[in-house]
């Protein structure tokens, strides 16, 4: 289908966003709703965690035209260009075994990561702005935002690599999430006193088990400093 200028002279702004997606025939929430006297699209608060079945929605920028010789070919009207943005950030983790025996992974868990968030996107002036609401989450103190917690799979010694930890398939994978802040992916309160943490337990929101040598270990691992940005894909 295509939709022509039809106004010669005309001012004209070009805007859009994902409503559909043809491949996973999935379509944004009906709650997710553009008000044309604000022209502002908002998304309520919405949970996005592993188990979040909705396209990867994006929504382009605010293209300004002015229907003028510059528009116009001897084909007729110039087409308009869209540059397309993620709402949401994505991540995924892996495991490589590089030490001389093999590890079983008896466990893999995040803590801490928000799944409820908001946001409005607005088309009223020539640029698009996003506002995203304050992420959150209500889960209990001991749900973890994602989990292997099977009987288990072995990573050989020095060649074993588990693309996807939470889940012994070949490949990376992604989860969507709401971009997130550094102070929750690596949150930091440095310990106090004489102890020999640089930093609080709490502060590792990665957990790992794992049996080697015939010994069972838990371990926390920090994650990177940096925030999941929106349109980012973090492993």
């Amino acid at each position: 289908v295509k939709y022509y200028w039809n106004k010669e002279g005309g001012h004209y702004k070009f805007f859009g966003w994902l409503k559909y997606d043809a491949a996973s025939a999935l379509h944004i929430p009906s709650e997710w709703t553009y008000d044309e006297a604000s022209m502002c699209l908002t998304i309520p608060e919405t949970v996005v965690d592993k188990n979040y079945s909705q396209l990867d929605f994006i929504y382009s920028d605010v293209h300004v035209r002015d229907m003028d010789e510059q528009n116009v070919d001897e084909l007729g009207r110039v087409p308009v260009p869209f540059a397309m943005h993620h709402l949401f950030s994505s991540f995924g983790v892996g495991i490589r075994n590089m030490s001389d025996e093999d590890i079983t992974i008896t466990k893999v868990a995040i803590e801490a990561i928000h799944e409820k968030g908001s946001a409005r996107i607005d088309y009223n002036g020539d640029f698009v702005g996003v506002t995203y609401g304050a992420t959150s989450t209500e889960r209990a103190t001991d749900e973890y935002f994602i989990e292997y917690d099977g009987e288990g799979y072995v990573l050989p010694k020095e060649t074993g690599v588990m693309g996807n930890a939470f889940a012994p398939t070949a490949g990376r994978v992604y989860y969507m999430v709401w971009p997130q802040t550094q102070d929750v992916v690596a949150p930091t309160t440095p310990v106090t006193g004489e102890g020999e943490r640089e930093y609080a337990a709490s502060d590792s929101i990665l957990i790992i088990g794992y049996e080697q040598a015939g010994k069972e270990y838990i371990k926390r691992v920090k994650l990177p400093e940096v925030a999941w940005e929106a349109g980012k894909r973090n492993y």
